[in-house]
């Protein structure tokens, strides 16, 4: 969400809504990998459970990492979206 949405909890909404695990579920069907481990049944085919193990590398997001960083990567994407 950018800093001064007009609509910030709105947005805040959406988000949580598109990461919840019924819209994670509901992408699935759309063959979309759900970015929650658990979500689909682990034989799914985009299910992370069964891309893990399919795949030698999958980076899963790191949620502690990612709010850390929160202030620096909302700053430099403020940043671009003056630059436009």
């Amino acid at each position: 969400m950018v800093n001064g949405a007009r609509n910030p909890e709105l947005a805040k909404k959406f988000i949580e809504f598109i990461l919840s695990e019924e819209m994670q579920r509901i992408a699935g069907e759309y063959l979309y990998s759900p970015i929650r481990l658990g979500v689909l049944p682990e034989d799914a085919f985009v299910s992370l459970d069964n891309l893990k193990n399919e795949i030698d590398t999958l980076l899963l997001p790191d949620a502690e990492l990612a709010e850390a960083l929160r202030p620096e990567i909302q700053a430099k994407f403020e940043a671009y979206m003056r630059q436009r």
